[in-house]
This record gives C-alpha cells, structure tokens and sequence, in this order.
C-alpha cells in the first residue's frame, strides 16, 4: 500500500515515506482515509517537480496535493518547529528526526517505507500502537502550546481508535491543566475535530466522556454537564438526561447517509431541558424545551465552527423533533409536518425522533408509530412534492408589488415565495394569480421596524408553526423586535 507514490516521488529523486496516520493505519491495519506522505523537498523543488501533477498547494505553504492513478496523495516537506518571539512557525528541514519531533502524537510520528518494508520511529509510536494508548511527543506542555487544537484531538484520536485505547496519565493532566486554551483555537479547526468523530467514531458517546474526564467540556460544552442529574420521566428506565443523550447519539448508525448532521441533532435535540426544568405533582416537565433547544445549539455549533447551512438544519430538526408521532395522523397534518421541516428534512426529521426513543435505553423499544408516519410521508411525497410547487406568479410581478415598500427587494421576493409556498401547502391559498398577489398585498402593506423580507420570513414561519409567539398567543416578527404582527391578522 502506497508503494506507487513512493515509486514516483523516488524517481524525481525524493526520498519519501508514508507518514502520520497513514502510517499509523498501516500499521493497525485500517485502511487509511487519505494517504500523507513526509517527503525530503521544499516547496520550489516539488512545484518545479510535479506541476501538472498538483491538485491544491495548502494556504499556509506547508503541504502540496497532488493525484497520481487517481488517487490524492498529500505530501509535506519535513518540518522542524520552532519559536519566533511569542509564537511557534515552522520551517524546513531535512532532517526527518527534527519532523517526528514537530508531531503531535508518538503514533503520528512513525515512518514507512513500504518499498523497504521499513519503519522510522525516534518516540516509541509502535509500542504505543501494542499498548494502544495516546502519548504526546516529547514534553505534552511544549505540544500544546505549538497547536491548541491538540487538546480535543487527544480525545478525539482517542475515541476514534476505539474502547480500548486510552490517554497515558501525563498527557490527560496536560490537558487537563491546559483546558483554557481550547478557546484560543481556530472555529474551524475544532469543527474538524467534532467532523471526525461523528463520521468516523462507532461510538461517540466515548469521545464526549472523555471530554468531562479532562475537564474540556468546562471550555467547550457546558450545557453537556448541566445534563447530568436531571431526571427523566419513568420511559427512560432510570436514566438521567446525559445518559438520555448519549443512548440517542450512539443510536445514530455510522453509515448513515447523513450521520454528521443527525448525531449533531442528537447530541442536541434536548440540551434545552435544564433550562425548562419544572416539578409538578404530575413529575419532571421540561415546557417549550425544544424551542430554548434550538436557540442553544445556534449558540454551540457557531462556537465550534459548523458551517452555516449545517447549523440552519440542525435547528429546525431540533425545534421540530417533538412532532406527534400518532397512528391516527391525518394526511393534512403529515402534509403540514413535512412543510415544516421541508422535503430534504423530513426523513432526517423522522430518523431523529427513533434516535430519541432508543434514547431510552432499551434496544427493543418498538418503532412502529414511526414507521408508519414514515410510510405515510413517503405516500404524499410519491403523490406531490410540497417542496416543488410552482407559484403562479413570477418574480417580476412579485417585484412590481414590493418594490416601493422595501429597499431590499431581491432578499424580500425569496422570502415572499417562501411566504406563498406554505400557504399553498396547508391549502390556505389557492395558486392563482389574483389570489397571490393578493396575499401579497394583505402582508405588504403592513410597516415593519425592521424590514419587509423579515416580515414575509415572520410570516413563513408562522404557517410552519415555527413563529415566535407572545404568552397572550399574539405573533411577533423576531426575538430582537417587539412588533406585534397581530395587526395583520386583523388585515386579512
């Protein structure tokens, strides 16, 4: 494995090894997700070299990618790190000792040479490989400081090579005496950390374990902490709300179309509760928690970095995962459910809440009222896409009502065919154009402090169900605005 690589760059007079956790995977002898190799070189002598060959040259001008017999190889010039003033950079070497020495982990730092059948290690990686366990390279302090992110990579290296491997002492009380620095790391980088234990971790219920043990959560997650202790109702067979929650996220199978997206949603789809925490004589109560559910997980996942659309979706499954679920569910109100979260969301929508039964605990719980949803989703979906109505009305003439009420007209004629589309959904409207422009009109013609595409979005969301609404039971554009939109209620 990795033999032609080696091959190439050697005929260019390279000399190559497969390197990092490809070398590592080797060695375990799981097929490698990409294929790194740390190659003797600098940057000008592999531009010069392998030029129609290159793929992408990383921002930072430390890595080249290439393809070769299409597959993709990233190749990186031996490093040696070193300090400038306050901070650590890099610069290259040709020693591949002073390279092992800039790696994070001693697994991350063997070499081989699979043309020789040879392995490089100055820091013991293979025996740790045997023993299974996760050691910094050299001094875990001098580690951390040169990269931030190695804190939630120690554990989530941990979690990913699976039950049995552990962190050595040393390199847990490092991180854990240095908890407060995973905040200095980039956004983006902690979102690669989360990335692959989601899509690569059989159980990432171990990785957030090990998140409380070293104390990173206190940086990281608060809310996961806040789960501890509190009781769940007698469904859930004694298990506290963390517990709750880990069930569900394990639940979420590793081959699963979307499996980043819903074990994110399942991590989160009921992290609102200790906030809505209530004791009545009839027991625990957790009152509008996926709403307050919703507006943490923004809160979270924009912390880590997730990307926008990601964290978009996330919420809505979130703020909808306590749809009713019932035998007797009429066609009308599964065609409101599915308007709600939308076609693409649906099937996720209802993944979601069987990750929240087996949340419960017992691997033979039955899902039966899901699947029959299920089937009745896939009967209206096979018969009309709710999704895919077209509106009788073009956006010019959408335009040519809009225009002089708004400055904003392009952002506001999304938003109005948003507004139309679940009106025509819950069959409130008809799709004909004097009726829509009508529609229109009646919603237009209110002035909004804020702007007329946030007032149409107030208004879609109401028809999802999914408007923000006053205790009294009036409507309101946004939780920054405290119009009350029951003024169109009474327009109409």
């Amino acid at each position: 494995m990795g033999t032609q690589i080696i091959k190439l760059l050697n005929s260019y007079g390279f000399d190559a090894w497969l390197c990092g956790g490809t070398a590592r995977d080797i060695y375990l002898g799981i097929e490698p997700s990409g294929f790194d190799v740390a190659i003797r070189a600098n940057l000008k002598e592999l531009r010069a070299a392998l030029t129609p060959k290159i793929l992408k040259i990383n921002q930072y001008d430390t890595s080249v990618t290439i393809k070769y017999k299409d597959r993709e190889y990233c190749l990186y010039p031996l490093k040696k790190v070193k300090l400038q003033n306050t901070y650590y950079n890099y610069s290259f070497t040709n020693s591949l000792e002073d390279d092992a020495a800039s790696k994070d982990f001693t697994i991350n730092a063997i070499y081989f040479n699979p043309l020789k059948d040879e392995w490089i290690d100055f820091y013991d990686g293979i025996k740790d490989l045997n023993n299974k366990t996760i050691r910094f390279v050299g001094d875990p302090y001098q580690r951390i400081l040169e990269s931030k992110v190695r804190l939630l990579r120690c554990i989530s290296l941990c979690s990913i090579l699976g039950k049995s491997w552990k962190i050595d002492d040393a390199s847990l009380k490092a991180v854990q005496d240095n908890k407060l620095k995973i905040a200095g790391s980039p956004s983006k980088q902690i979102f690669n950390e989360f990335k692959k234990v989601f899509t690569r971790c059989e159980a990432p219920s171990r990785f957030f374990s090990l998140m409380v043990k070293s104390r990173l959560d206190e940086e990281l997650f608060t809310e996961l902490s806040s789960c501890i202790g509190i009781e769940q109702s007698n469904k859930r067979k004694n298990l506290d709300l963390y517990q709750h929650i880990m069930y569900a996220l394990d639940s979420v199978p590793l081959n699963h179309s979307n499996t980043l997206l819903l074990r994110t949603s399942a991590l989160l789809h009921d992290i609102g509760k200790p906030a809505t925490e209530v004791y009545t004589d009839t027991g625990m109560h957790f009152y509008n928690h996926e709403n307050v559910g919703a507006f943490v997980a923004e809160k979270i996942l924009m912390q880590w970095g997730y990307p926008s659309s990601t964290i978009e979706t996330v919420v809505l499954l979130i703020k909808n995962h306590l749809f009713d679920a019932s035998f007797r569910k009429s066609e009308a109100s599964v065609k409101k459910l599915v308007a709600k979260v939308g076609e693409n969301n649906i099937h996720n929508l209802l993944d979601l809440r069987m990750a929240d039964r087996m949340g419960c605990g017992r691997p033979d719980i039955s899902m039966k009222p899901v699947d029959i949803l299920r089937s009745k989703v896939n009967k209206l979906l096979a018969k009309s896409s709710p999704d895919k109505i077209k509106i009788k009305l073009s956006n010019s003439q959408i335009e040519s009502i809009i225009k002089k009420t708004t400055d904003n007209v392009d952002e506001a004629v999304g938003k109005v065919r948003e507004y139309l589309e679940q009106k025509l959904v819950i069959g409130k409207l008809q799709n004909k154009p004097q009726n829509l422009r009508r529609a229109v009109y009646k919603i237009n013609h209110i002035r909004c402090p804020l702007d007329k595409p946030h007032l149409f979005h107030t208004w879609s969301e109401k028809q999802k169900g999914n408007a923000d609404i006053f205790p009294d039971g009036r409507l309101r554009c946004g939780v920054f605005c405290n119009f009350l939109c029951d003024n169109v209620e009474k327009s109409k």
